[in-house]
């Protein structure tokens, strides 16, 4: 053989070789990619299923003017319901012990008041 044609030779096993790693490398690339871009479409997927829904948020959904008729019509019922509770709650009732309390003489004796021991 001559220098010419091992040079040749050399070159074309440098060129079989570099073929074979960038095929395998190719090979090695794709499937990185393919890996890579399915995670990617789960993540996608999963943070579609996990977003919150916007009646999840601190309104709820609604806007801020809308919260604050809704906290101030709370705070209304509120004081109704109190002041119905209350008024409930002063009125005497017989049976009760503040009735008895009050109905009774002034004494404030049970059932023997008025006798007297000899």
């Amino acid at each position: 053989m001559t220098a010419d044609e091992i040079a040749a030779a050399i070159e074309a096993e440098i060129d079989r070789r570099l073929e074979a790693e960038l095929q395998a490398r190719r090979s090695q690339l794709r499937e990185e990619i393919a890996l890579r871009m399915r995670r990617e479409a789960a993540a996608a997927h999963y943070d579609r299923i996990n977003a919150r829904h916007p009646i999840q948020d601190r309104l709820a959904g609604l806007t801020q003017a809308e919260e604050d008729e809704r906290q101030r019509i709370m705070a209304a019922r509120s004081k109704a319901t109190y002041a119905k509770m209350d008024a409930a709650n002063a009125r005497l009732v017989p049976g009760q012990v503040a009735h008895s309390l009050r109905t009774k003489r002034v004494d404030g004796v049970g059932g023997s008041s008025g006798f007297k021991i000899r």
